[in-house]
């Protein structure tokens, strides 16, 4: 732990962001929700770097155009979009088990449906941070009333790593945050990943050494690789990777490759300020999920985390990896319990 000189100069960098990010916020066009359709009924909001993909779930008799509760927003990792890390199935029974409502699911940029940002942009913890925030003010001005008011926020390993920082951010926004197995903590980058990274093979070879570690490392996620359901959840997100790779002419990879490169929690495991300074923040109800078994984001961090965030709320899940939903109902059960007031 940093001595208290330390946790003030964390305060003040956490500060500067926010001036930085208000400097450069652009100004988005109202486009009303009923405009804004992409297949299937789901939608598209016109952030600064590109659309950003997003459902809206509400439970029957309620709509997000006159829902005025609040909302529950989820932010998924670091490759699955959100239609596989958060499926509706899944968020249904948060809500219905819950004291929300309504719900946002949204793909990062350069994932699912969202566009890829210009070449070259570095997607940063401030990138998407950005774009939640943006997505949210969207809402805000197109006929969803519930996304101006402070909200519930649930990422998952990179995910909880841009809801901590959301948060640091906007603290005044975020009522209720929950982390499951979150990412932006100190932990050894693999040799390959390293390897991949170097300039002099970065544009030529990295793709291809990238592509094998995803497919190679998606079993990494369940301690027994072999139970049915991390059969079933192991071959849709390859089958989701595959497409992904395959689709975007290169920008999917792009994307991946840029936050491994920018995002200062995956490259370097420095967003610790950011977590201890939400854990200052007593108006925050936090709670902590993690799979006893994870050793995509270990949960020997746990220990870190609860130094940083000594009120957080702790809840660990024996026999799990870090795909939480090989039990689905359990999962869904400690989320809807998670939120809400303090």
């Amino acid at each position: 732990m940093q001595c208290c000189s330390g946790k003030k100069m964390g305060l003040f960098a956490v500060l500067g962001v926010i001036v930085a990010m208000s400097v450069s916020f652009k100004p988005l066009q109202r486009v009303p929700l009923a405009q804004a359709h992409a297949p299937e009924g789901r939608f598209y909001a016109p952030t600064s770097h590109g659309r950003t993909f997003f459902t809206l779930h509400c439970l029957e008799g309620f709509q997000a155009n006159t829902y005025s509760g609040r909302l529950t927003v989820f932010v998924h990792g670091f490759s699955m979009a959100s239609e596989l890390a958060w499926g509706a199935p899944f968020v249904k029974k948060i809500l219905q088990n819950g004291p929300n409502k309504c719900a946002v699911t949204y793909d990062l940029y350069g994932r699912g449906n969202s566009d890829v940002p210009p070449e070259n942009f570095a997607l940063d913890e401030r990138a998407f941070s950005s774009q939640l925030m943006q997505l949210l003010g969207h809402l805000s001005f197109a006929d969803c009333p519930a996304a101006g008011k402070p909200i519930d926020l649930v990422g998952v390993s990179l995910g909880g790593a841009i809801a901590v920082s959301y948060t640091a951010l906007r603290p005044h926004l975020v009522k209720s945050l929950v982390l499951v197995a979150p990412a932006g903590l100190p932990v050894p980058i693999p040799a390959d990943v390293k390897l991949g990274m170097l300039p002099i093979i970065k544009s030529t070879v990295t793709p291809y050494i990238f592509e094998n570690i995803l497919l190679k490392h998606l079993n990494r996620a369940y301690p027994d690789p072999a139970h049915p359901i991390a059969i079933q959840h192991a071959e849709a997100g390859r089958e989701h990777l595959n497409k992904m790779l395959k689709g975007t002419d290169g920008g999917f990879m792009r994307s991946l490759l840029s936050t491994v490169e920018h995002f200062s929690g995956l490259s370097q495991g420095d967003l610790e300020e950011f977590y201890t300074f939400v854990g200052m923040v007593r108006t925050i109800k936090t709670t902590v999920i993690w799979g006893e078994e994870d050793i995509v984001v270990p949960f020997k961090l746990l220990d870190l985390v609860k130094t940083m965030m000594p009120n957080a709320n702790i809840i660990t899940m024996p026999g799990v990896g870090h795909d939480v939903l090989l039990e689905e109902d359990k999962a869904a059960e400690f989320i809807a319990g998670s939120l809400g007031h303090k």
